[in-house]
């Protein structure tokens, strides 16, 4: 990932609301707890205003947890991991409240 950035900034950065802007990459442990990820979570929102967050990859409680947060955020992209169906029904029952919320994989129904 380092790497990868580090391209992406050599080139000028990523165009974002019609500017270049350099990547810098902010990293939070959720320690495995969902009120501990929406902590997190908020702190890179707030403090550190983030554009694009990746939620917890592995634990569909963190996500469905930080999922919430995205119908305050709009100006933020989220993306979500976890393999839990009830993360993409979520988004499915109202698409305009989870519009800026992405699904990264699929979900447990999915790898079956």
């Amino acid at each position: 990932m380092a790497l990868k950035t580090e391209d992406i900034n050599k080139a000028g950065g990523l165009m974002i609301d019609g500017e270049k802007r350099l990547v810098k990459i902010f990293w939070e442990d959720s320690q495995s707890r969902p009120e501990i990820g929406v902590s997190a979570a908020q702190k890179l929102l707030t403090r550190d205003r983030v554009h694009i967050l990746v939620a917890d990859t592995v634990h569909s409680s963190i996500t469905l947890a930080i999922q919430e947060l995205a119908p305050s955020y709009k100006n933020v992209l989220f993306l979500g991991g976890g393999i839990a169906l009830e993360v993409a029904l979520k988004v499915k029952e109202n698409p305009k409240k989870y519009e800026n919320f992405w699904k990264l994989i699929w979900a447990s129904d999915g790898y079956a």
